[in-house]
């Protein structure tokens, strides 16, 4: 690698480091505050961090979508879209006003114990952080050139402690920095694939037409 992407990935390393253990007065006081940012998330921040926390599954969309085609997104976007926007619309601000912490303590005050530990079970698999986890241990040992059991153990330290230390604010501090390099990340890949490739009308060439109907 070039010393200039070296340097531009020990920048990013470092800044999210910096933004991680960056901690409030009041977090490690009120459980509210530690866990949910003490209910203050705003709608860009909501975004910012959902988008940064499910974006690594664009790579496999992509692919996806290029053996497929446009169907992917019917499949998989559309009806997310559909239930994020009646969720928004009649769910949220009652489950708001509920001042429940998390969907499994809502599954147990309204259905019992047992409903409350299945959810948590369904919703630790579903939002697992391992593939995230497992993406700087492989960025760490291409840097470094250390064991991949050594960079996944550096990389699960590292998450981890911002997130005990800071909270849900460290998670939202970290998750904008992400969003932010990674719509400069596309928006650099789109340059350079255009440059390299040619535009529409040179991909419409080069693909089968199966791709294209």
């Amino acid at each position: 690698m070039h010393w200039l992407d070296v340097s531009i990935l020990i920048i990013y390393l470092v800044a999210l480091a910096i933004l991680g253990f960056i901690r409030s007065n009041h977090s490690h006081k009120d459980p509210e505050a530690y866990l949910l940012a003490g209910r203050k998330l705003s709608l860009p921040g909501f975004v910012v961090t959902l988008v940064a926390t499910w974006y690594g599954g664009i790579l496999g969309m992509g692919e996806n979508t290029f053996s497929f085609g446009v169907q992917t997104w019917f499949i998989f976007g559309l009806p997310y879209y559909i239930f994020a926007l009646l969720f928004a619309l009649f769910l949220a601000a009652r489950i708001n006003q509920a001042k429940y912490i998390s969907l499994p303590d809502q599954f147990h005050n309204r259905y019992g114990k047992t409903a409350g530990v299945i959810s948590a079970i369904y919703i630790l698999a579903l939002a697992s952080p391992a593939p995230y986890i497992l993406s700087i241990g492989i960025l760490i040992q291409f840097l470094s050139g250390l064991s991949f059991g050594i960079s996944l153990i550096i990389a699960t330290t590292i998450s981890m402690s911002y997130i005990f230390t800071g909270g849900f604010n460290a998670v939202i501090r970290t998750d904008k920095l992400q969003f932010g390099f990674m719509f400069l990340g596309f928006a650099l890949l789109l340059i350079y694939s255009i440059k390299m490739f040619g535009g529409y009308t040179q991909l419409a060439m080069a693909l089968p037409k199966s791709h294209l109907s």
